[in-house]
């Protein structure tokens, strides 16, 4: 137990020190933004909630946490995962809203979890134009077809020289800074 500990915190530092898009100019991260589930649907238009309001639309807890990180060329995120099923494959798709609608069906990476559950990952993709927020969506059978489906609590929030989270993330960005939504 103690061994698996330690190995899945180096591998979230690990993950954290890739998460931080390589960018000139304005940059942002935001960690610890929970999963909530388990239909965690987003509208690809904005990466804002399909349902909003809903009872199993991002109320209920899910099985770990997100950071973000955007920048004006790229975005990146790293997804860990606690206590999910084990030995199980969950996909990854890291959302730019306002761009390309098709990105949400775009996979970005994989984990695969290990005998308790656990598993981390990072994925990073160039900043597409018109991006203006991003988020993340965790799911169990890559087609986006049964539940659960999982997204980070927040999106965050990007535009020139206005980054940051949403009303319902813990943290609050600078002054001057737009907030995670």
């Amino acid at each position: 137990m103690r061994r698996s500990l330690v190995a899945l915190l180096a591998a979230a530092s690990l993950a954290v020190a890739f998460v931080a898009p390589a960018s000139g100019g304005t940059a942002v991260m935001v960690g610890g933004v929970p999963l909530v589930g388990p239909m965690g649907v987003v509208w690809c238009t904005d990466a804002t909630p399909f349902f909003p309001g809903q009872v199993d639309n991002g109320t209920q807890a899910g099985p770990g946490t997100v950071s973000m990180a955007g920048g004006d060329f790229a975005v990146s995120a790293a997804v860990t995962l606690r206590g999910a099923a084990p030995y199980h494959a969950y996909y990854v798709r890291l959302i730019q809203g306002g761009s390309v609608p098709t990105d949400c069906w775009t996979l970005d990476g994989v984990i695969v979890t290990d005998a308790w559950g656990n598993g981390i990952t990072s994925v990073r993709e160039a900043r597409r134009p018109g991006t203006v927020a991003i988020t993340v969506i965790v799911d169990s059978d890559a087609c986006l077809c049964s539940l659960p489906i999982y997204r980070a609590k927040s999106r965050l929030v990007l535009g020139p020289g206005a980054v940051g989270l949403g009303p319902d993330a813990v943290r609050r960005a600078p002054a001057g800074v737009s907030s995670l939504r």
